[in-house]
């Protein structure tokens, strides 16, 4: 009706999903490949799958080998998804309000003190809940970026084709990050090296978020203009 229309209207202009003063324009799966802020959002996504998933499989086993109880890892791994969950809806409000590469920045901040008790080798039990807690927030706060930043910055019309389109790529290339993991471990590398590597490059890829901005108009919008 008129009037929910102009309630909408009103409402879209207090939400900031995309940065203040830039128009979304609905970009094809082809324009929208060759824009660096997808490029760098594969890359970075597709790092941060290949390196998480070693870690996610490989932290109980470490947690075990400190002499944990499997009772309280269970918990630990229980308040994950639970922190997950609440924080998906609490980002998800706040993304509205502001730019949301700084949502995702935010996030990959808080997977990084997650997973300093795994790098400093926390030996105290209560660390697996203060992991997993912490974990969470970060890991909601980041999956909200990644579902709102192709819709945001690339338009709504092409997002379930665009998204097609690099998620193979993403889940493919991730996923050898399992057993690579897994072999470093087997042929003697420490507990301490791999997570600081992990560390590191999912300290790199969360800074890169930053760098994602909102792309250009495509081509032929600017030529039209």
């Amino acid at each position: 009706t008129p009037e929910s229309a102009a309630e909408a209207a009103e409402a879209a202009k207090h939400a900031a999903p995309v940065e203040r003063g830039q128009e979304r324009y609905e970009f094809t799966v082809g324009e929208a490949l060759r824009t660096p802020a997808l490029i760098l959002h594969v890359a970075a996504f597709t790092t941060m799958l290949a390196v998480i998933s070693p870690f996610l499989l490989f932290r109980n086993h470490y947690w075990q080998e400190l002499g944990f109880s499997p009772q309280l890892i269970a918990v630990g791994i229980a308040l994950d998804p639970f922190t997950v969950a609440i924080m998906s809806i609490v980002m998800g409000v706040v993304a509205e309000r502001v730019p949301i590469r700084y949502v995702g920045a935010f996030g990959g901040v808080w997977r990084l003190l997650g997973m300093l008790p795994l790098t400093l080798g926390a030996t105290w039990p209560a660390s697996v809940l203060v992991h997993n807690f912490v974990w969470g927030i970060g890991s909601g706060t980041t999956s909200v970026f990644q579902t709102l930043m192709i819709p945001d910055y690339f338009g709504r019309a092409h997002q379930g084709a665009i998204r097609g389109a690099v998620t193979p790529v993403m889940v493919i290339v991730g996923s050898l990050g399992g057993p690579l993991g897994g072999y470093l471990l087997d042929a003697g590398m420490s507990y301490s090296v791999f997570f600081w590597g992990i560390f590191g490059a999912v300290g790199l890829a969360s800074a890169s978020i930053l760098l994602q901005t909102p792309p250009r108009p495509p081509a032929r919008l600017r030529a039209d203009a």
